[in-house]
């Protein structure tokens, strides 16, 4: 084999090898940005990064827990025909509180992304969610008007959310 002949084995291998590792690099980042545990979400106007389900912000005692507790909920709410999903996230800080927030990941022709956190309750006892007609329903548990954090949360409600799609932001519909 000739020496230019070499040249061009060895320099078509070496782009074999780049596009297999260029190629990797492609899918782990769709499997990341496909999956709502590995997800930037908005609460309080403030972005939290999700890593494996969780976001730790602040100090150690004085830090705030943000993370996935699941109940997801597969569906298109925002028109598209794509298969968008809905989520429990709690949210933890040194308080005996632990503040639940309903946010989705929505699955745009460009990427996925994340919307503005809706909080739902405290200490609530979070049931299913589902997603009908692009509408989000979100079933939990919550205490009687008046009744102590103590209580078991005993009455049932269902919160109805309506994706703003240039927002991102869920409306509150009746």
């Amino acid at each position: 084999m000739s020496t230019k002949n070499m040249l061009l084995v060895l320099l078509a291998v070496i782009f074999v090898i780049i596009g297999y590792f260029v190629y990797q690099v492609k899918i782990e980042k769709s499997t990341i940005n496909s999956n709502p545990k590995n997800a930037t979400y908005l609460i309080d106007g403030e972005a939290v990064a999700l890593i494996n389900g969780k976001s730790e912000q602040g100090e150690n005692d004085s830090g705030i827990l943000i993370q996935y507790f699941g109940n997801e909920a597969i569906g298109d709410l925002n028109g598209d025909g794509r298969q968008d999903t809905a989520l429990y996230i709690t949210q933890e800080s040194s308080g005996t509180g632990i503040f639940y927030y309903v946010v989705a990941l929505i699955d745009k022709i460009d990427g996925k992304k994340g919307t503005e956190a809706v909080f739902v309750g405290d200490r609530i006892a979070p049931q299913n969610l589902e997603i009908r007609d692009g509408i989000l329903l979100v079933n939990y548990a919550d205490r009687n008007e008046g009744e102590s954090f103590a209580d078991r949360p005993s009455l049932g409600k269902t919160m109805r959310l309506k994706l703003n799609t240039e927002t991102f932001k869920f409306e509150i519909i009746k």
